[in-house]
């Protein structure tokens, strides 16, 4: 199925109600593994919540630990247990899931290969952590290690906990002075069965006719071809990098995103095999406003006629007036292989100086811009050449710069953020405006504006849930730490209907990061994932909780949600009512 465009989805009206915005409140920055805190230093990545005993786990692959945190007190979050992997036995942790029924648990960690990245990872199955029994112990101990894919970014049990579902990004590197790109697969694990059976889907229909030629005339992306510096195929199926997943609520069919390849991936999980793979087509920024240059000297939003691959990062599903919808964070994500030195970007204006483009004079003239679309990171090999001729006649960057909302029985996109990420951004903080976090000698308002020239604003970490009868759907930057609020509203047409609420920024812009940081008001740099503790499991009373894990400030914030009331309306500021906080 072919998803073109966005034109006649789009809900771009800048009039809100700001009812909903987050209250800070308890706030926990992670040690490294030899209990020094550090900035940046890989302790909090991804995430997993028990909602029952109410604490959340939390991997930091670069410093290979877990960390179990207390959060029933959300005022005062604390550490239960500080656990250090052995990377040379059990490899990095890439991700943590937790899974529970009425009668049992289970927790789950994947793990890249201790020998090298492109190696075979595995997964280990533990008993749930407590307060009262703070210890890890697995659940298989004379033989804890089930073998997977080659680095399992991500993992996702099944609601009933039976089956784990692993996607295996499969990237590339080099071993033993080879280059090595093994192939993106997905394997279910039957979780509940004794010696764990495991059964693996591939994705080799791709290197076949005509399933290939629809998937690259629709946008789908074959980035490295051919292996660097030689002539030696590539192929398709071991350029397919799987990484965030999501179940169906009746546990028939894994969802996968693609992201490098700008693709969403269907897996019948009872007969292991993929159902289909939707390309995700590629929007038009001729019909939306973005910053594409950090050489303008200040917050430009303009259109250009240009287009951008989605390239969803985080998907979830979630239900809403009888029907099932997924939501993707559309991040973006460029491509490379560095021991190689190999990109499928460069600057815009590098490609034009080498006469790469054969566009419009006015695109033309943009292109060479320094500030317009001149330091814009654009595709250069194979995406936009013209049939026949070696020229990029049609430019393509990456990520939508905000998120989608598709209904889940057909994947047509229903809607789409089109601008209002930057704009709100802009509104409410233009100091960090597409902001990075990279430098700890830098302050955060010295990176304003870092990100125009590749992703802006980053989306990369979604999470729903409901709050005094609404249905909530939470953002987080995975750069500048900005916190966007939406909620589903009822729809004046069939279509699912977003209504922007508050954006909320933990944290001060006014020293540098490595300051800020050993201050303890970093806020949420780098935000990495987002949990949510329902209402009735919610150690609050009246409102339930938002877990916010970070991976530049190492941290785990918590919030709870206010519905502050506002009048319906409008004032000077183009239709937005701004909240007080």
């Amino acid at each position: 199925m072919v998803l073109k465009g966005v034109l006649g989805v789009l809900a771009l009206s800048l009039s809100v109600y700001c009812d909903v915005v987050l209250e800070e409140r308890g706030y926990l920055q992670l040690p490294d593994r030899n209990n020094f805190l550090r900035f940046d230093s890989g302790t909090a990545g991804e995430s997993a919540v028990d909602v029952q005993r109410k604490v959340l786990y939390v991997v930091g692959h670069d410093t290979a630990m877990l960390h179990v945190i207390n959060v029933n007190n959300v005022d005062s979050l604390t550490t239960i247990l500080s656990h250090n992997f052995n990377p040379a036995t059990e490899g990095k942790p890439l991700d943590v899931e937790f899974c529970s029924t009425p009668t049992s648990s289970v927790l789950a960690i994947s793990f890249s290969s201790p020998l090298y990245e492109q190696a075979e990872g595995h997964v280990i199955l533990y008993e749930h952590v407590s307060v009262g029994n703070p210890v890890l112990v697995q659940k298989n101990p004379t033989d804890p290690q089930i073998t997977v894919g080659p680095h399992p970014e991500n993992i996702k049990f099944t609601s009933d906990c039976a089956l784990l579902i692993v996607s295996n990004e499969g990237i590339p590197g080099e071993y033993d002075g080879k280059f090595v790109d093994p192939p993106g697969s997905v394997s279910i694990i039957s979780v509940t069965v004794a010696n764990t059976p495991i059964s693996t889907v591939s994705f080799s229909e791709v290197d076949t006719e005509p399933q290939r030629s629809f998937l690259l005339n629709n946008h789908v992306r074959w980035m490295l071809r051919t292996e660097p510096n030689t002539n030696i195929i590539n192929p398709f199926s071991n350029n397919i990098e799987p990484e965030y997943i999501t179940i169906s609520p009746n546990n028939a069919y894994a969802y996968v995103t693609l992201q490098e390849n700008n693709a969403i991936a269907k897996i019948d999980l009872e007969n292991g095999y993929v159902n289909q793979i939707y390309p995700l087509g590629v929007k038009e920024w001729r019909y939306s406003t973005f910053d594409g240059s950090d050489g303008d000297s200040g917050i430009i939003l303009k259109k250009h006629n240009i287009s951008s691959f989605y390239q969803p990062d985080k998907i979830a599903f979630f239900e809403w007036k009888n029907r099932l919808y997924l939501i993707t964070a559309d991040e973006g994500k460029e491509f490379s292989v560095p021991i190689y030195f190999y990109t499928d970007f460069d600057r815009a204006k590098n490609l034009h100086t080498n006469g790469e483009f054969l566009v419009d004079p006015e695109l033309d003239a943009e292109l060479a811009d320094d500030a317009q679309l001149g330091r814009l990171f654009v595709s250069q090999f194979h995406d936009g050449r013209a049939t026949g001729s070696s020229k990029i006649n049609r430019v393509f960057t990456f990520g939508g710069r905000g998120f989608s909302v598709f209904d889940a029985n057909n994947m047509i996109r229903q809607y789409e953020s089109g601008d209002e990420i930057e704009k709100y951004s802009r509104l409410f903080h233009p100091n960090v405006f597409n902001g990075d976090c990279s430098d700890a000698n830098l302050a955060p308002f010295q990176e304003m504006d870092f990100r125009s020239t590749l992703t802006g604003p980053s989306l990369n970490a979604i999470v729903d849930g409901d709050f005094l009868g609404r249905k909530l759907l939470i953002f987080g930057s995975g750069t500048n730490g900005i916190l966007y609020v939406y909620e589903l509203v009822n729809p004046v047409s069939s279509r699912a209907e977003m209504e922007f609420q508050s954006v909320h920024r933990r944290g001060s812009t006014l020293d540098t990061w490595g300051k800020l940081y050993s201050s303890g008001i970093i806020g949420d740099a780098g935000i990495e994932d987002l949990s949510f503790i329902p209402q009735e499991n919610s150690p609050v009373t009246g409102s339930p909780v938002l877990l916010v894990v970070s991976s530049k400030s190492g941290s785990v914030s918590a919030y709870t949600f206010k519905d502050q009331q506002f009048p319906k309306g409008v004032n000077g500021n183009g239709g937005i009512c701004q909240p007080t906080v």
